[in-house]
């Protein structure tokens, strides 16, 4: 599967020199040629992992911080199609304000009391002014997805297993042509072949001290791949939730007065890109998931 290297960094001008000097050692002449690339925010492609370790070393030598770097996957469609199964995200319109939310209600009857997972929404997604999408059939809040009305008549039409589809209201209350994708069924914890996620330890990073289900990161250096047990996915229907929450959930002891919840990954099957593939929809990525 095709996998590229991104390297990213922000040196000031006074670095110039010795950046220049590090990207010749690294091989990288078209960065050494262009001052553009030799100092404020950039990210440049680099070519393969001998480039990476190379870049590493001459940013040690030239006492500079070294790039950060970034993998991630760009899989064809073929890839995408063959996959059996896949992690679906969609970011356009990203809202990273998460649940609960102000002017919503909740069951929390049976939440972890340390994290909260395990909260019951019970009302509508209440959604401000600049979350509502004002183009497209896509957006998404947190890890909740959104579909416009007409998306999700034929979401409905297709006959999907595993979701149903909630109201979306304005923050007064006013019905808006948008649906939210209620999404329960739970995957079975990933496996150790999974990619590209990193356990917290300490601090506040560190996972709930009662279910133990929050706490799992993005690892920046390398693409997010999910992996399962075959066995463990027969079963599952054509959306589901990973069991791991990605951040640390704050039930017990709000961050300034303030509770919040963890995020849980969308996992598909691959009759939902082909849905999605079919209309061109734009603003949702699909990568496919490890199935041992």
């Amino acid at each position: 599967m095709p996998e590229k290297i991104y390297v990213t960094y922000n040196y000031l001008p006074q670095d110039r020199a010795r950046a220049q000097q590090m990207f010749l050692e690294a091989g990288l002449l078209d960065v050494v040629v262009d001052p553009t690339l030799l100092s404020g925010f950039q990210k440049v492609c680099l070519p393969n992992e001998d480039t990476v370790s190379q870049l590493g070393l001459a940013a040690r030598l030239q006492a500079l911080p070294a790039p950060t770097v970034h993998r991630v996957f760009e899989p064809t469609a073929r890839e995408l199609s063959a996959a059996r199964l896949l992690h679906m995200f969609v970011w356009i319109h990203h809202s990273h304000e998460g649940h609960p939310r102000p002017g919503m209600t909740y069951d929390a009857s049976g939440a972890c009391p340390s994290c909260g997972d395990g909260l019951r929404q019970t009302s509508p997604l209440m959604i401000t002014g600049k979350e509502i999408p004002k183009s497209g059939l896509l957006g998404s809040i947190d890890d909740d997805v959104l579909v416009h009305d007409s998306l999700a008549e034929e979401m409905y039409a297709a006959g999907f297993t595993g979701l149903a589809f909630g109201d979306v209201v304005d923050m007064q209350g006013h019905a808006l042509p948008w649906r939210q994708l209620l999404i329960d069924h739970p995957m079975p914890p990933m496996i150790a072949a999974a990619r590209g996620l990193v356990r917290g330890r300490t601090g506040t990073e560190a996972p709930c001290v009662t279910c133990g289900c929050d706490g799992w990161f993005d690892a920046a250096a390398e693409p997010f791949i999910p992996a399962y047990v075959g066995e463990s996915v027969v079963r599952m229907p054509d959306f589901a939730r990973t069991a791991e929450r990605f951040g640390t959930g704050q039930w017990a002891r709000p961050v300034h007065g303030r509770r919040s919840l963890a995020s849980r990954r969308v996992i598909v099957r691959p009759a939902v890109y082909a849905f999605f593939r079919a209309r061109k929809l734009r603003g949702v990525r699909f990568t496919p998931v490890s199935v041992a």
